[in-house]
Formats: structure tokens, sequence, C-alpha cells
């Protein structure tokens, strides 16, 4: 018995269950009622339980607080998104520029840097004033760099500055460049004497002299020499800010990114420049600086500049926490300097041959008188050819009427840009109209009548530089960058030491040596 309870306890270890033990000892030969009772000698040991892994500590945490680990996520996620709201509001271009403009015009005192530059490749082959002066180059390159500083009036109308700057003028191979000073308190500008060759273009000033210490200043003050009438008026200065402060002539449209500008963390963004605003604002400052019933500001050539400019770059960076403007950036085209040049000799040499035909023609009319006794009749608004007696006829006189040179110059017009001739009083007078596109020797630019009295400017326009814009094609470069910095700090602007006084020739007054 016992080996068969040892037999059955040993299967069972191996796993062995209890119908497979059975059967294989009923099969050895052993009888049922043994099998059984041995089995019931060695009950089956209790199944062992496995071990449960502990639950972690995180789960049991997560399931313990749960509901507050979910409000707290929710506001992590409000708190996300509001971000995003914010950033987008706070640099919104519109509101931010709103605000900077708003900022900008309580600026009492300012650092500043400014590059700008012109360029231009000639030509080829051009013939033009530059080429012939500096013989055929390459590119012309005009650049200027200044800094300083500059103290903003109450009334932000006006300001004093403190500046140093650099001028370099480049064509081809040839080279030059200077620098010069400049301070400017109230009404008086200063430029330092040494190494500024800008005051040989003044007429000389500066100038050697019988001082026993030669000043190393010169002082030019605005309205003394001037006059009132050629400074602007307090009224008008506040009047152009006002006018400035609300034409929105430049915008931000995008955000490009953030830039670190002079130590402060800024919006870099695109910028966009509204052509019209523009000039209605400049049609604001024509009536601003007109007298009373007075049109002497023509804005017509500004105006064709306007519309012929591109716009390469129009960029502006503006603090994140003050928003004060820190930098601005503009590139775009500019009118051609080499085309210009020829395209104004050629509208003046036109506006000679004007001259020319019109003293042809009044020389033809007095020969017609004196032989005629008047002046001849019109036909289709020249003079009639076949007009007067036998070899007297003006066409005799006169054998070929002159043909205006064209295109009209100037403000003149297809139909202005004739000679008009009409017969007066039965052939006591005449009247000869015709159009100078620029004013020529005593003759102001516009329609011209002659009469057997002379000839006077009846209809004034603009000098003929709005034409000439409209003719010179904007293939030159112009670019300019203006770093702002230190804003309302101690700036401080001095009168100079070791200053003359001088006296600057009246606008009216004949050209100054060195522009003659």
């Amino acid at each position: 018995m016992q080996e068969l309870i040892n037999y059955i306890k040993s299967e069972r270890a191996k796993g062995t269950g209890d119908a497979d033990i059975i059967a294989a000892l009923k099969s050895a030969g052993w009888d049922g009622n043994s099998v059984t009772a041995a089995m019931q000698e060695q009950p089956p040991a209790s199944p062992v339980a496995e071990p449960v892994a502990a639950e972690p500590k995180w789960q049991t945490f997560l399931k313990n607080n749960k509901k507050y680990i979910g409000a707290a996520a929710g506001v992590i996620i409000l708190i996300a998104v509001g971000f995003q709201a914010y950033s987008f509001f706070v640099s919104n271009p519109e509101k931010v520029w709103a605000d900077s403009v708003e900022k900008m015009g309580k600026i009492k005192s300012v650092k500043f840097k400014v590059e700008g530059s012109f360029a231009e490749q000639p030509p080829q082959n051009s013939k033009n004033d530059f080429s012939q002066f500096f013989g055929q180059g390459g590119e012309l390159k005009l650049s200027a760099t200044g800094q300083g500083s500059m103290i903003i009036k109450k009334d932000a109308s006006d300001a004093d500055y403190d500046m140093t700057s650099t001028l370099t003028v480049k064509f081809g191979t040839i080279t030059v460049s200077f620098d010069f000073e400049s301070r400017k308190l109230g009404d008086s500008v200063y430029y330092k004497i040494e190494g500024n060759p800008l005051l040989s273009l003044l007429g000389g000033l500066g100038e050697g002299t019988n001082e026993t210490e030669p000043a190393q200043w010169l002082k030019i003050n605005l309205k003394q020499d001037y006059g009132e009438d050629f400074a602007l008026t307090d009224i008008q200065k506040a009047q152009a800010l006002d006018a400035f402060n609300k034409a929105k002539v430049m915008k931000p449209i995008k955000l490009l990114g953030t830039e670190d500008i002079n130590s402060k963390s800024t919006w870099h963004y695109s910028a966009e420049l509204d052509k019209n605003e523009l000039k209605n604002y400049l049609k604001e400052l024509e009536k601003i600086f007109s007298d009373e019933g007075d049109n002497s500001v023509d804005l017509k050539n500004i105006e064709t500049i306007i519309e012929k400019l591109e716009f390469k770059k129009l960029e502006v960076w503006i603090g994140r926490s003050d928003h004060l403007i820190y930098q601005i950036l503009i590139e775009t085209n500019a009118p051609s300097v080499f085309s210009g040049s020829m395209n104004s000799a050629t509208a003046k040499a036109r506006d000679a041959k004007r001259m020319a035909d019109v003293q042809q023609i009044r020389t033809a009319l007095e020969l017609f008188y004196n032989e005629n006794g008047r002046y001849p009749a019109a036909e289709n608004g020249q003079v009639s050819p076949n007009d007067g007696q036998n070899n007297s006829k003006f066409s005799n006189i006169l054998a070929i009427y002159p043909a205006t040179p064209t295109p009209p110059d100037g403000g003149c017009s297809e139909n202005n840009n004739k000679y008009i001739y009409e017969q007066i009083d039965g052939g006591k007078s005449y009247s000869l109209t015709y159009c100078l596109g620029f004013d020529y020797k005593d003759y102001k630019a516009g329609v011209v009548q002659l009469t057997p009295n002379g000839s006077t400017t009846i209809q004034p326009t603009s000098s003929g530089i709005a034409n000439m814009f409209d003719q010179i094609p904007f293939d030159a470069t112009f670019r300019i960058k203006l770093n702002l910095s230190d804003f309302n700090s101690d700036i401080r602007i001095e009168e100079p030491q070791s200053v003359r006084d001088v006296n600057l020739p009246s606008p009216t007054d004949d050209l100054p040596r060195g522009l003659q």
C-alpha cells in the first residue's frame, strides 16, 4: 500500500492528473479498491495561488486624483491657447503700429545711425555728364552714413541734432570720400570747417581769412539769412506735424519673426506703403506751405515719382515690450541719373528749338507788316501762306513754316505744343502762342504768348521735371536704413567753441561760387 501511495504522490508532483494515475495503476494490475484507498490516503495538494504584481504608485495616484489632474490639464491647455492668442494679439501689426506711432510722437530724445546709398549701372556705351567727366566706367554709387543724437522740441515740430557723417562717391575705379560734422541748435546750423569740402559749394565759406586764430566752426542763422518767409512758422510746423500724425502712409502687414536690435527684443515686420495716403499727405503739405491763393508748391513731379516707385523692401523692427521703433529699412528703385541727364539735355534742346522757331516767325511777321501795312491773316491756326501782295506774300518771306518739336515737355500738352497764330483787329496786331517745358532765360515754363510788344508766360506750368520723370526709367536702386536707440536718454547738444558767423546768399541772389 505504501508503495502505491508513494507512486501517486510522485505522479501528482509531476503534474499528472488523477484520472491518468488511476488508469496507469489499473493497467499495471492494481485492483480498483486499493487504488481508491491509496488516492484517499494521499489527497491532492491545494493549488498554489500565483502572486499578483503590485500596482505602480503613479497609477494608484492617477486613480485616486483623476478629477484634480483632469482639472489641472484643462488649465494648462487654456493657458497654452491663451498664450497663443495673447501673442497674436500683442504682435498684431495694425495694433502694434498704431501704438508705436503714438509713442514715437512722445519721444523727447534719441540716438540714431543712418545708412543710405544710391547705385546705378550705366548703359553700355552711354554718353552723359558722368561718363564725360569720369570716363567710361562701372557702377555709379553714392553712399552716406551718419550717426549722432537728436533732441525733439516740446511740440515735436522741430529738433536739434549733433551728427558726424561720411559721404562717398564711387564711379568705376574712382572713389572720393570725406567726413564732415554738423550741429543744429534753434534757428542756427553749425558746420565744422576742417576736412569739409562741402563748404566750397557754399561760395568758399571757411576758406582763408585774415583771422589771427581761424574759427573751427561756421554758424548759419536760417531765419536771419533767409528771412521769416523762408523758414516755417510755428503754425505751419504744428499743422505739418498734425498732418503727419493723421496720415497712414506706412503700415506693417506681416510678422517675419523676432530679432534683437540694440539689445532689445523686437518684432520684425514687413510693411507696405499706401501711395494714395502718401499723395493725400503731400496735398495737405501743399496747402500748409503755400501762401493763400498761391499754388507755387507743385507736387505733380513728386506724384509722378511715387507712381513709379516699386518697394523691394519695406521693413520695420518694433520693440516687443515698449512698442518703440528701433529700425526701419527701405529699398526701392530710383530714377536713372544717366538717362535723366540725357533726357534733360534733349528736352532743353527742344525748348531752344522752339525759341529759335518763334524768333524766325516773329521776324517774318514784321517783314510782312512792313510790306503790307498789316499783319497776315490766320488759316487753321497758322499764318495764311498766300496772304499778301505778289512778292510780299508770307510764303515768299517764310517758305517753310516751322514744325513744333515733339514730344511736349514739362506741363505742355499735345494741344498747346503748337505754334498757334491769330490775327487781331484786322491785322493791327497778332498773337502767337507756344509752350516751353522748362524755364528759359527770362521766360517761365508754360504757355507763352508773343505779340508785337514781346512775349509773356500766360499759363505757367511745372518746370518740366514731372514730364522728364515720365520718360526716365527707374533703373537705379535706393536703400536707406535708420537705426534708433537710447530713447529719452539724457542728451545735451551744446554750441561749439570757436565759431564764426556767416551770411548765406539769399535764394533770389545769383548762385554762389562753386555752384555756378
